[in-house]
């Protein structure tokens, strides 16, 4: 164990702590021009360590040894070993030496290895790392009492200060951004009636309403299934209508339906060239076809159609994908159709 001793001046020899190599004599022993250096005679081996670091031959003439290093000793004190001994032959104090005192590393770290007199702050208080045997890595400083002393600890919140003086106006900041609308406020009372505004202009004169119009209607025929299946065609009176140019017509149709057995039956109201049996009759628009039984059913429809100029033929129509045929003996149908602009 090394001896807890500092000059500043001098050297100072201290007798080996064995026998096993007497004879090492430390002549000088000093820090000189920035290093440390050593000198001595050993009258055996043929090298010297120092502080188990460094290491320098005997001349085996002479049995001198020589040490200089960049190298401080923490206590100011050298231990000398002969070859690979670990025995301590010889210590010397070193002049113009002075012990290190503190270093500040900052805040603790568990990942740095700290040595002796090391210091570092935590949990707001300064702490010395101990010399110890073992390392002192992510060792706790308020709990690893025995790696850490303690130098500073951390002092109980001031009094409040005095209200400092108030400090000129800043300069105007820049406007913010336009924030997000606000809810729609409630309802205001009404407000009392304003005065009758002036007499407007009379405005153009409107389009013509009806043009022109007519009506069907008579007692209904026996249908047979074959002159229905799968197209249209006319049931009872119809009716000519002169369309002096292209006009929309509405129309309107009613007829009462019934069969001996359930048949599927579509209505509507169609138009075919006037004189000429031979043109197909169309509907002015596709219908849902209904069911039709025993029991009399009025179907009614209602549709619209635009048609060019001339003469046509308009009536209640009738059309039907099933072989069934309708005998409408003693029912009436009737219907109307109009011309607009």
């Amino acid at each position: 164990m090394k001896l807890a001793l500092s000059t500043t001046a001098g050297l100072a020899l201290l007798a080996a702590s064995g026998t096993a190599f007497a004879g090492v004599t430390v002549t000088k022993s000093e820090i000189s021009a920035g290093k440390l250096v050593v000198q001595g005679t050993a009258s055996s081996g043929t090298s010297i360590k120092l502080d188990g670091q460094f290491t320098a031959p005997v001349d085996p003439a002479t049995h001198k040894f020589s040490f200089s290093q960049v190298y401080l000793p923490k206590d100011c004190i050298v231990d000398l070993t002969v070859g690979s001994s670990a025995t301590v032959a010889a210590q010397a104090v070193v002049a113009d030496c002075g012990p290190q005192g503190l270093n500040a590393l900052g805040a603790w770290s568990s990942t740095t290895t700290y040595e002796e007199n090391d210091v570092v702050s935590y949990k707001g208080s300064a702490w010395r790392a101990k010399a110890i045997g073992s390392a002192n890595l992510d060792k706790d400083p308020s709990t690893q009492t025995a790696y850490w002393d303690q130098l500073v600890s951390k002092g109980s919140t001031g009094a409040k200060g005095a209200t400092g003086d108030t400090g000129p106006q800043g300069p105007k900041g820049d406007i913010g951004d336009t924030g997000p609308q606000g809810p729609q406020g409630p309802k205001g009372n009404t407000g009392a009636t304003g005065p009758q505004g002036p007499k407007g202009n009379t405005g153009a004169a409107g389009a013509d309403g009806v043009v022109l119009g007519s009506t069907f209607g008579s007692d209904l025929p026996y249908v047979d299934w074959n002159t229905m299946y799968g197209k249209w065609r006319f049931i009872g009176q119809t009716t000519s209508i002169t369309l002096p140019q292209g006009k929309t017509l509405i129309a309107h149709a009613t007829v009462p339906l019934y069969s001996v057995s359930d048949v599927l039956v579509a209505i509507a109201v169609c138009y075919q060239a006037p004189n000429t049996p031979s043109a197909p009759v169309a509907a002015f628009n596709q219908t849902t076809p209904v069911y039709v039984s025993d029991t009399k059913v009025y179907a009614q429809t209602d549709s619209a159609k635009y048609l060019t100029k001339g003469t046509w033929t308009i009536g209640a129509c009738i059309s039907s994908t099933q072989t069934t045929s309708l005998n409408l003996t003693g029912t009436f149908g009737f219907g109307w159709v109009m011309a607009i602009n």
